[in-house]
């Protein structure tokens, strides 16, 4: 009786420690795989920024995204960020529009900005600092805020559940610096 109970046990014993070994080791593994994309992921996007490609990064929202040249179907559809006014280089517009859709992985959190958050734009071995000065839905109709202006200004642009609608979140350009 007592050896049988004692089997018992120490087979559950055993179940339980290789469940926990198991469970170590799969949790090690995820742990590792997680540390080692959010490396990969940095270092791209540390490459990135010493290149000609444009790049945002909203630092609150946790977003870095390469910008493309154009908002065409194609371009946003391969969810990119796209340049609205893109008849010249970025550090050549004064008032630079992106656009990009509301997916998580693209401006899915725009909605959570707030004002005075920072705005970061990479070109040319530069970043360019921006600061949120508004946040407003806007009618597809309403043109004028995406209009140039004589100062330097990013909009943001992204729809929303109504079809008619846009979230644009505005950003004042502070400074630029060399990397």
């Amino acid at each position: 009786m007592f050896l049988k109970r004692f089997l018992k046990v120490s087979i559950f014993l055993c179940f339980v420690i290789g469940f926990l070994f198991l469970f170590f080791i799969y949790y090690r593994i995820y742990r590792y795989s997680k540390i080692e994309k959010k490396f990969i992921h940095e270092k791209q996007v540390e490459e990135q920024r010493y290149t000609q490609i444009p790049y945002i990064e909203i630092p609150t929202l946790h977003i870095s995204k390469i910008i493309k040249s154009s908002t065409d179907k194609e371009i946003l559809d391969k969810y990119y960020i796209g340049i609205w006014n893109k008849e010249k280089n970025i550090d050549q517009i004064n008032h630079l529009v992106l656009a990009g859709h509301n997916v998580k992985s693209v401006f899915g959190t725009l909605h959570k900005i707030e004002i005075g958050d920072k705005v970061y734009i990479f070109y040319k071995d530069k970043k360019y600092i921006y600061q949120v000065s508004l946040k407003k839905e806007i009618y597809i109709t309403e043109m004028d805020y995406l209009k140039d202006t004589n100062y330097k200004k990013l909009s943001l642009l992204t729809c929303t559940k109504n079809n008619q609608i846009r979230l644009l979140v505005q950003a004042i350009f502070q400074e630029s610096h060399s990397l």
